[in-house]
């Protein structure tokens, strides 16, 4: 009788140790998880700094409203305090923005180190690098996918963006130098 409760206790670690885990492609618990959460109140601040004119500044972004685009609901995604906004909504294949009366892919997601696609907006190709880069900004440290996006002219951007967390770092590159950088100061979510 022991040995058969040992037994079954054995077979039931293995099979739980088993379990698969998603949770680096956009599934935990078999729930999908979005690359930018999107809710009403959700905010992030960030600091920009511009090392060419050798300029810091802030801003914000936040999800305040929401409005249906053909059968299709999506959020608007304020800039700082004002009338400027884009409409965002996450897809099966990830992070999407409308703009000019386009669906643009922003984000794929979840996807696999090597992935490219290409933003119907820009026609920039983008590569993504890494599905787990550790990325450390005032806001905390964070796992990241890592995307970097080819421009026409002498430039490329490296974009960090954490699963469910949102946008954590941005550096853009010319003729080989940082020219800007952007990270997560803070960050509230509902």
């Amino acid at each position: 009788m022991k040995n058969s409760l040992l037994l079954l206790l054995l077979g039931f670690f293995i099979f739980a140790s088993c379990k698969k885990d998603d949770s680096e492609h956009g599934v935990t618990n078999g729930e999908k998880k979005s690359i930018i959460p999107l809710a009403q109140g959700n905010e992030w601040n960030y600091r920009d700094i511009n090392f060419l004119s050798d300029d810091t500044t802030y801003f914000s972004l936040s999800i305040s409203g929401d409005t249906m685009i053909g059968s299709e609901h999506w959020y608007k995604e304020f800039y700082n305090d004002s009338s400027n906004y884009i409409f965002a909504m996450n897809k099966d294949d990830g992070h999407h923005f409308y703009t000019n009366g386009n669906d643009n892919l922003v984000f794929k997601y979840p996807a696999n180190a090597g992935d490219q696609f290409i933003s119907n907006d820009s026609f920039d190709t983008t590569i993504v690098l890494n599905t787990a880069t550790m990325i450390t900004v005032p806001a905390g440290q964070f796992s990241c996918y890592e995307y970097k996006s080819l421009s026409g002219n002498s430039g490329y951007t490296l974009l960090y963006v954490s699963a469910e967390v949102g946008i954590i770092k941005i550096i853009d590159y010319y003729n080989g130098n940082i020219s800007y950088e952007e990270e997560l100061v803070s960050y509230h979510l509902e």
